[in-house]
């Protein structure tokens, strides 16, 4: 009888467990369809933290971290306003640090900045809002607002980026994004006219929700011949590239790589070949990426011996380790910084790999 009785409690417990879960599970809200009024009523009551770097979030391997900003959130005082935020860590020896920022649009969007800071909290690049590509929805994902970008910390030497604080700005705060209406995206996936109604403006908020993807994987070349084809397109900078356009059908564009070298370069997306065509519906505020010229390259040649001899080593080190794709990335990050042999090291290390 007491097992009985102890049994019938235990289900009970857990049933009732259950219940609770799966009432917070339909009835929780994303912060994205707050009102701005919830929002700011919201905000006004949250703590303020002395420093954004007590609580990083350390990132040592490929990871995703969803974020939210509601009312468990703290906020910060920037110079560009209060804000609730969200600080990472970055490992500095990262050659090929991929990161993918994707926020949710609801009734409201939060309209983040993304700032980089060395490891003696200096700032050397900013993302602003505009940097971010809206994303209409499809089949497949969600409608949101992305940032893609590859930081090679490895030869940014002061300028490696040790920190990434995501917040928003007291001026982003005034302003709306524009997006697609459903009708026309409904009538576009049907193959039918596209109907004459208003893209919606979605008001800019406090708080929100995002996914942060950091990835650090680098793609396997095979060939000798495949790889130097790669170094053919630019590792820093690169030329301006719009992701919205009417053959689009919500697919990521390429990533924005950023030059760590030149703390006074201006972000930069590299140029999909033949795609110029973009549509008007990314944002109220002529949310376009700004054009920016190519960084010019760095002359053949132009790379101190002890430094070239230190990469060609480092090359071959890689190689006869197996680690090919260490090996690659070496050879186009002195490639790009003026070493005139790096190409030829890595052919010569292949060759003597592939014999053994």
């Amino acid at each position: 009888m007491k097992r009985l009785f102890l049994s019938l409690l235990i289900s009970g417990t857990v049933l009732c467990s259950g219940c609770s879960m799966v009432d917070h599970i339909m009835t929780y809200r994303s912060p994205a369809n707050y009102s701005v009024e919830e929002a700011e009523s919201v905000y006004r009551d949250l703590s303020v933290a002395d420093n954004v770097y007590d609580n990083a979030v350390i990132v040592r391997t490929a990871m995703s971290d969803d974020v939210v900003f509601d009312e468990k959130s703290s906020v910060y005082d920037f110079d560009t306003g209060r804000s609730v935020f969200r600080t990472y860590n970055l490992p500095l020896n990262a050659t090929n640090l991929k990161v993918e920022i994707s926020v949710q649009i609801g009734e409201t969007i939060f309209a983040p900045s993304v700032a980089l800071l060395n490891k003696d909290k200096k700032l050397i690049k900013m993302f602003d809002f505009n940097s971010f590509e809206y994303r209409p929805y499809n089949d497949v994902v969600a409608e949101t607002m992305k940032l893609k970008f590859n930081l090679n910390n490895f030869s940014a030497g002061e300028n490696a980026a040790a920190y990434m604080v995501i917040f928003t700005k007291d001026e982003d705060l005034k302003k709306t994004t524009k997006i697609v209406h459903p009708a026309k995206l409904y009538a576009k996936s049907r193959r039918e006219a596209i109907p004459d109604v208003a893209d919606p403006l979605i008001p800019h908020s406090r708080l929100g929700a995002m996914t942060v993807l950091f990835s650090m994987d680098a793609e396997s070349i095979d060939s000798v011949s495949d790889f130097l084809d790669a170094l053919k397109g630019p590792i820093w900078g690169g030329e301006q590239h719009q992701y919205v356009s009417d053959d689009d059908d919500g697919r990521v564009g390429a990533s924005v790589n950023v030059d760590l070298h030149d703390s006074n370069l201006k972000v930069v997306n590299p140029q999909t070949a033949g795609s110029s065509k973009t549509s008007g519906t990314s944002t109220a505020a002529n949310h376009h990426t700004e054009a920016v010229k190519k960084t010019p390259g760095v002359p053949a040649g132009s790379m101190m011996k002890e430094t070239e001899k230190m990469y060609n080593d480092m090359i071959v080190s890689a190689v006869k380790s197996g680690d090919i794709s260490k090996a690659m990335q070496l050879a186009a990050e002195a490639t790009n910084a003026g070493s005139a042999s790096a190409n030829d090291t890595l052919n010569s290390a292949l060759r003597n790999y592939r014999r053994k």
